[in-house]
């Protein structure tokens, strides 16, 4: 089949669900390890972090919208001059609809910025924010980012598995903050944890970091 990605969207009542539309992602958007990753703010539009693999790999943001059963899709923008690894599990902040955490590595070093949309649905101009350095050591390329919704501090955790030899495949998680009063969102990072010691169980695999309810967040693992 096509190796393109596609935007799909479909609606339910009760129990029964009805396809609608699909429309094609640009042929530059490339998952990488990650797959897929789509989060939607309360205005109903989407965010979609991706490696742009027609533009060296550098970290790339679109948006979509829907309206009605139909979807409309963005061209990429690189919110990044350099290759970004894979599997940006990037997430709109619930607590600010027009910022969007997207979290990467370059060169095995994890790195976040927030970025800020303008407007919505597929016409949303994209803003990069500061790129910080969230984790100063090897990680894998599957970071994940979810927010505070609680917090009026821009705070929000990143998850990762350590890829250091000492502690490879260690699960972890790391606090941060940011500074939403402008475009670039500045952003403190914290104190980390590691959550699962690799050599005390077994390895996690496929860990994602999948919701925060006040200070207590969740992942999910096999």
């Amino acid at each position: 089949g096509s190796s393109i990605g596609q935007l799909g969207v479909a609606t339910y009542s009760s129990t029964t669900a009805t396809a609608g539309s699909t429309v094609n992602l640009s042929s530059d958007v490339n998952f990488g390890y990650g797959g897929p990753n789509l989060d939607v703010n309360s205005a109903g539009t989407y965010g979609i972090a991706c490696k742009n693999s027609g533009s060296s790999d550098y970290v790339g943001v679109l948006t979509a919208g829907i309206s009605t059963t139909t979807p409309s899709v963005s061209s990429i923008t690189n919110v990044t001059s350099s290759n970004g690894g894979a599997g940006h599990l990037a997430r709109f902040d619930p607590n600010n609809d027009n910022k969007f955490g997207v979290p990467y590595e370059v060169s095995s070093i994890g790195k976040v910025q927030i970025v800020t949309l303008s407007g919505s649905g597929s016409s949303a101009s994209i803003t990069s924010g500061t790129e910080t350095t969230s984790v100063n050591e090897n990680i894998k390329e599957n970071p994940s980012i979810i927010f505070n919704p609680t917090a009026s501090n821009g705070e929000f955790i990143i998850g990762y598995q350590s890829d250091e030899t000492a502690t490879s495949n260690d699960l972890v998680a790391i606090m941060g903050t940011y500074d939403d009063s402008d475009t670039n969102n500045t952003i403190t990072m914290g104190s980390s944890y590691t959550m699962l010691d690799k050599s005390a169980t077994d390895f996690p695999q496929k860990p994602f970091f999948n919701g925060c309810d006040g200070n207590v967040f969740g992942v999910n693992f096999v």
